[in-house]
């Protein structure tokens, strides 16, 4: 019966991931301790990234991978369409999503401490801004 505690950390860790992606390019530099769109100058494919390439077509797609391929990349840039494709809105919901998941198994386990702690957790993924 390991496996929904799998799930359970699979969805925790999902969703860490996701938020740390979106607070790369929105986050408050001073709290999350690094400039904005390092993941974009690391060329890190993330998860805003990937819906607004499959989201954008044309021009827009066009215009999205000559940014994200430049030498330098000017993240300002990227990050406007990311937020104008609903990129970085689209992956705050998946988070969301999925830390709602974790939440749901913890509460139908028996209320001990352990199952409080799974609980705090989602909580705290929820309220995460570093």
């Amino acid at each position: 019966a390991a496996e929904p505690f799998a799930c359970f950390g699979r969805d925790i860790g999902s969703a860490f991931q996701i938020i740390d992606d979106v607070l790369d390019l929105v986050g408050d530099p001073s709290v999350v301790g690094k400039t904005l769109g390092t993941d974009l100058q690391n060329r890190k494919i993330t998860l805003p990234l990937i819906h607004a390439l499959k989201t954008l077509d044309g021009s827009q797609r066009s215009d999205l991978l000559s940014l994200v391929e430049a030498e330098t990349v000017n993240a300002e840039a990227v990050i406007a369409i990311l937020a104008d494709a609903g990129s970085i809105d689209y992956a705050r919901a998946a988070a969301q999503s999925r830390v709602e998941q974790a939440i749901e198994f913890a509460k139908g386990l028996d209320n001990n401490e352990a199952s409080q702690a799974l609980l705090a957790i989602g909580s705290m993924m929820l309220q995460r801004t570093y």
